[in-house]
């Protein structure tokens, strides 16, 4: 029969339930009891038994050694595999000659049958001997022998056999209806995403030219913060350098008012000058430009270093700048200048927002982390990777901080945690953003965290360890 209806998928068990499923969902009757357990399909074919490894019991297998008990057992089979005309969720129960009983129920689906769960044999509660009638089927027949092989078949209840049944009823029939339920979900779900092809068609060629829209702006945006940063740098360039010849008296000796005012405006410059060059490297990063060697790289001389560069300025605003380093710290995976970039930007952000007598601090450790290969397409399955040694550098400051909220934005280009905030400590938000292209293209990682004081914020970064 062919189903032209989409909403309604042919109902088999084959089509709607997995055969392992049903297998481990009533592999605890037959492990519990030892009764077989057998699911029908609809035309009486086998879809899961559970029955003894070594074939069937003893007195089946003694059954089918004589003529008329072989034929009248197949008889009782082919009636159990019959499907039976009584009302929903009613028990048949058959009776073998030997003594032995077997239960049976029809399964459904919306009211139609899919198959029958079929229990058995098992023994009778309180049946020790074989029915006569199996003795006098042959004369050749040991009924001792008979008597002794039906005491060997699990002994249960009528109730609990018909407990067995119900269930697996229930767990077969809940596992075909919620198949059911899939397929229909399926093909409303198709109905709805496949409408004609033309249409299917244009909405995909909108979405490629919307896509191919925005990856053009995106190129023009980088080349113009490139273009329009270096345009200004050379005039700014030139402004620096006459700000120093006259700071240090080429054109005449200046007066210490005019001095200030020429102090004032080399430091200006030279702020504008550090924030067009971050524009100009943040857009090289941003087209895929980050020209990185990996080589070994020892982060803990670089952060002694760069922690000397601030010394005068820590000393400026009465910060204490503290270093701790592990001596145990391998070497890191990376490239040496940027990685003094990294450090650079990190404890100039920490000492912009830290207010004077506070502390900024440096730390180099070893660590574990799970990183990926920077070469990797599958970069960002990072979480997947396996643990590895890694350098962990931290940078805390006893600042301003930084809410959880905002934690997972900082590192966005421009971004400013708070308007009054940057308006108090200037800057663009470049500088974290950077750090992140770096981080990203050396195949580290780099977050906000909590420091111990619960006061400031500390920068995380953690690099891969330098290859042996």
């Amino acid at each position: 029969m062919t189903h032209s209806d989409p909403m309604d998928p042919p109902v088999s068990l084959a089509a709607l339930v997995d055969r392992d499923v049903v297998r481990a969902a009533l592999e605890p009757l037959w492990t519990l009891t030892r009764v077989a357990v057998r699911v029908l399909c609809s035309d009486g074919t086998s879809f899961v038994s559970f029955d003894d490894s070594f074939g069937p019991p003893a007195i089946c297998q003694y059954v089918d050694g004589f003529e008329l008990s072989r034929s009248a057992c197949e008889e009782l089979v082919q009636l159990t595999r019959a499907r039976q005309q009584g009302a929903r969720g009613e028990l048949v129960a058959h009776r073998c000659f030997t003594g032995a009983e077997y239960r049976e129920c029809e399964l459904h689906v919306d009211g139609r049958s899919i198959g029958r769960v079929v229990v058995g044999p098992f023994r009778p509660a309180g049946m020790t001997k074989a029915e006569p009638v199996f003795a006098g089927l042959d004369r050749r027949i040991d009924g001792e022998f008979a008597d002794r092989e039906l005491l060997r078949l699990p002994e249960l209840t009528h109730e609990q056999v018909d407990a067995m049944v119900r269930g697996a009823r229930a767990t077969v029939e809940g596992l075909a209806a919620r198949g059911r339920d899939l397929a229909v979900l399926r093909a409303v779900q198709s109905a709805e995403q496949h409408g004609p092809a033309e249409e299917l068609a244009r909405k995909n060629d909108e979405l490629e030219r919307a896509n191919a829209h925005l990856r053009e702006l995106d190129r023009v945006k980088g080349n113009f913060l490139a273009t329009i940063s270096h345009e200004l740098k050379t005039p700014l360039t030139s402004i620096l350098g006459y700000a120093e010849m006259l700071s240090e008296n080429i054109g005449g000796v200046l007066p210490d008012e005019q001095r200030g005012f020429v102090a004032v405006i080399s430091d200006r410059a030279r702020q504008l000058l550090a924030m067009i060059t971050s524009i100009i490297e943040l857009a090289r990063m941003d087209q895929g430009r980050l020209r990185a060697r990996a080589t070994a790289v020892s982060v803990t001389e670089l952060a002694r270093e760069v922690a000397d560069t601030f010394v005068p300025s820590a000393r400026k605003k009465h910060i204490q700048l503290e270093v701790s380093i592990d001596e145990r710290t391998p070497d890191a995976r990376g490239d040496a200048g940027y990685l003094r970039q990294v450090l650079h930007n990190l404890v100039d952000n920490a000492m912009k927002f830290t207010p004077d007598g506070g502390t900024v601090s440096i730390a180099i450790s070893p660590t574990t982390a799970s990183l990926a290969d920077p070469t990797d397409e599958l970069v960002g399955l990072a979480v997947l990777a396996h643990p590895q040694p890694a350098v962990e550098i931290r940078v805390s400051d006893t600042g301003v901080g930084i809410p959880q909220s905002e934690r997972g934005r900082v590192f966005d280009a421009f971004y400013q945690v708070d308007t009054g905030v940057a308006r108090q400590f200037g800057g663009a938000g470049l500088g974290l953003a950077i750090v992140r292209r770096i981080v990203d293209g050396l195949g580290g990682l780099v977050r906000a965290d909590d420091t111990p004081s619960g006061t400031g914020v500390a920068m995380v970064v953690v690099l891969p360890v330098a290859a042996p």
